[in-house]
């Protein structure tokens, strides 16, 4: 329990952290479907919710199941439409759940050393092109640890790799932030002597920067995402004194100041920020 405590509040810090950086005036009202259906199973805590991520309808469930074990060729086809309509339009609450069965068949595949169905691959795909499903997929794939056959394989599964380098919006800003957002916060939980909270933290990072690194220097290169975090880098450098007041470099990103700003990362967590992205990009 304790476990899965821990593991909740960290998916809730980066999800609200993330769903804030794409949304800043949206209403947050109390609720606790944040939280992953597994996880919601595992504790029953309360959490920010954003308005616009909740829906009136049942999240998608049964969307994989449908696409595959289609009756007919006929059924088929209209179930992968349906699936992709449903994977595009996702909330992010949608998006957890639906990106909760992906991520559960991807596992299965890698640990198989299979390919994915191809029907999965077509609605990973989908559900990564919006920022909504690209959210609640890495939320669900950085932070659980049932998944960790997907990442200890000799090469990222190559669907994978290749859905995001077909959307590299959002994804690229996601994931350079989701590299800088669990190495500051490792620092906040070390601080409060929370070793738990702090290992979920770097789960999430060294997650992050496998994907990175490998659409970095494989075999599928993603245009855009170094200068992403060169453009970070900038603004984690060492920040000067005015006044006693810290001031960024004159040549650093004016967005990622922003971001580094707006959730208060001091000169340590700048500086580990620093580090991690010296080690992907040297």
């Amino acid at each position: 329990m304790v476990y899965f405590y821990q593991q909740n509040v960290f998916l809730s810090l980066l999800a609200l952290c993330i769903f804030s950086l794409f949304h800043p005036s949206s209403q947050w009202v109390p609720s606790g479907n944040l939280l992953s259906l597994k996880q919601r199973n595992n504790f029953g805590g309360n959490y920010l919710v954003p308005k616009m991520a909740t829906s009136s309808t049942p999240p998608s469930e049964g969307v994989i199941e449908t696409v595959t074990a289609p009756s007919s060729s006929v059924a088929k086809e209209k179930d992968d439409t349906t699936t992709i309509k449903a994977a595009k339009e996702a909330t992010f609450e949608d998006a957890q759940v639906l990106g909760q069965k992906l991520a559960t068949l991807l596992t299965k595949s890698c640990s198989n050393g299979e390919e994915m169905p191809e029907e999965a691959i077509r609605t990973l795909r989908a559900l990564i092109s919006t920022t909504s499903g690209a959210r609640g997929w890495f939320v669900q794939l950085l932070t659980d640890p049932d998944y960790e056959a997907i990442f200890t394989q000799p090469q990222l599964d190559t669907s994978l790799l290749k859905a995001i380098c077909d959307n590299p919006q959002p994804n690229i800003k996601l994931m350079t932030m989701n590299v800088a957002m669990s190495t500051a916060t490792e620092l906040v939980h070390l601080r409060n002597n929370n070793p738990e909270f702090a290992a979920g933290s770097r789960l999430t990072r060294d997650r992050s920067r496998i994907i990175i690194e490998a659409l970095l220097d494989g075999a599928m290169v993603l245009p855009g995402l170094q200068e992403e975090l060169v453009k970070l880098r900038s603004a984690v450098e060492p920040w000067g004194k005015r006044k006693e007041k810290e001031v960024p470099p004159p040549d650093s990103n004016p967005e990622w100041v922003k971001f580094t700003k707006k959730w208060g990362y001091n000169a340590e967590q700048r500086a580990a920020i620093l580090e991690q992205l010296d080690q992907i990009l040297q």
